[in-house]
């Protein structure tokens, strides 16, 4: 399995990641599919997110500064407005 990010510090009780960062980064683990040119649909797990991006183990490399399509599955569970919940 290739990590396309590693957090050498543990993750603070808020889930919060502190580190050197733009935008806070918040613990996710979900299943994705992404596609890539270089490696098709590959089927991986977020590690963590932020507004500014998202890191996720996948089961090969895939080049850096390349352009995926990111797929998540969720189950709508509230609904308030226009807001829903997952």
């Amino acid at each position: 399995m290739w990590k396309l990010r590693i957090s050498p510090q543990p993750l603070p009780l808020d889930g919060m990641i502190d580190d050197a960062r733009r935008q806070p980064r918040f613990k996710l683990a979900v299943p994705i599919c992404i596609k890539s040119r270089a490696g098709g649909m590959l089927m991986g797990r977020t590690v963590d997110t932020s507004e500014s991006g998202i890191a996720a183990l996948l089961t090969i490399e895939v080049p850096v500064g390349e352009f995926v399509e990111l797929r998540i599955q969720a189950i709508v569970r509230q609904k308030d407005a226009f807001c829903y919940g997952c």
